[in-house]
């Protein structure tokens, strides 16, 4: 749901932050899609956890370091 509503927000369009992978597994076709850490990062905002608080302060202090 948090996704659908980034995208539905145009926060982030869905084409430019993912990547869908098609293979065969025994004769069966399947894809998965792969997110790109910008989405990750939006997530971090949008769900309150302790996990997505530690990400975020990690993220801060990487750019801090990094400017």
């Amino acid at each position: 749901m948090n996704l659908r509503s980034i995208f539905k927000e145009h926060l982030l369009w869905e084409k430019d932050v993912t990547q869908t992978y098609r293979y065969t597994d025994k004769g069966i076709e399947k894809q998965t899609v792969y997110y790109n850490l910008e989405v990750l990062i939006f997530l971090s905002y949008y769900i309150n956890t302790l996990e997505t608080k530690i990400f975020r302060q990690f993220i801060n202090s990487s750019l801090r370091e990094r400017l």
